[in-house]
């Protein structure tokens, strides 16, 4: 026989007469187990609420209408149960869907108590396995917890210039590589839209110190976006938005939708002039696989934009 299992607990239930029998059968070759007893199923199920132990001994004498009697109630253990029975074989199959876990013939066990000792000790490990188990699924839970908590802090805390809701350009940057390895990897369309406010003479408004019109401009893009679509700002005076899962026909849909909402006059901050907004879109692709070139070929487009009287708009 094995290493003997140190500190383990079996709870035998049986009638008086078997649990006497069993308890001097395990005495000897179980040492250091602690062998309780219980004389009935409803103190079954008080033992082992109060205290569980690690394997339930259970004898066919306990229950009053034989081997035959319902065994559902062992349906609400967690602790493995040995069944001691000489029962047909029908009655036997039944109690492993009524929650026995482990069988052996009643008087097979008490001719060779070195046998009923290992198969406690196989179930005792089953039990330190659910146990390690259980453990586990918990820290797990835990674990899913503090990310789901450190996720909504990260949100609540994202990168962002700290006058205006713009995430930042390195924020933006570390997203777009996120998105392009996306890309890269299932061949998800990709959108980029790099987008600048000019005057009619072509020079930018949206510089930094002018923080009322770029938090004017930040919030009306965020509130017209897309949810999944993330919009920061890029360079000193423009603005970017990624677009995923959009072909450029989404990317143009969208920028149309965003022009007549920024250039609104009546929605403007006090004091600002009217002016346009120009757009270059860049879409993933063979010749644009990597950050370096989608955004090469968004500032492209975006130059192209600024000198289209009509529309301002290149792709």
């Amino acid at each position: 026989m094995g290493a003997q299992l140190e500190s383990q607990r079996v709870l035998v239930a049986a009638t008086e007469p078997q649990r006497v029998q069993l308890r001097s059968l395990l005495a000897g070759h179980l040492p250091g187990w602690e062998i309780n007893e219980a004389e009935s199923a409803e103190r079954v199920r008080f033992v082992q609420q109060l205290d569980p132990c690690d394997v339930l001994l259970l004898d066919s004498s306990l229950t009053p209408e034989g081997d035959s009697a319902d065994l559902r109630w062992l349906m609400a253990e967690t602790t493995p149960v040995l069944y001691l029975s000489d029962a047909p074989p029908e009655v036997i199959q039944a109690s492993f869907q009524q929650g026995v876990t482990h069988y052996l013939p009643r008087q097979l066990a008490v001719a060779n108590p070195g046998l009923l000792a290992a198969v406690l000790q196989q179930a005792a490990q089953v039990s330190d396995m659910r146990r390690m188990l259980q453990k586990r699924e918990s820290l797990l839970v835990q674990c899913r917890r503090q990310v789901s908590r450190l996720v909504e802090m990260l949100w609540q805390a994202v990168p962002s210039d700290a006058q205006v809701p713009w995430l930042t350009q390195r924020h933006m940057m570390e997203r777009l590589h996120e998105e392009v390895g996306r890309s890269q990897r299932h061949g998800d369309p990709l959108a980029v839209v790099l987008g600048e406010i000019n005057d009619e003479e072509f020079r930018p408004l949206l510089t930094p110190e002018d923080t009322e019109l770029v938090g004017w401009t930040a919030r009306q893009v965020t509130l017209n976006k897309r949810r999944h679509d993330v919009a920061g700002q890029y360079g000193p005076s423009g603005f970017i938005l990624l677009l995923p899962h959009t072909t450029d026909r989404g990317a143009i849909d969208c920028c149309r939708r965003l022009r007549p909402l920024l250039e609104d006059p009546r929605s403007l901050p006090e004091g600002v002039p009217p002016f346009r907004v120009s757009f270059g879109i860049a879409s993933f692709s063979v010749d644009t696989a990597s950050v370096k070139s989608l955004l090469g070929r968004a500032e492209e487009r975006l130059q192209q934009a600024r000198t289209n009287p009509l529309e301002r708009l290149a792709f």
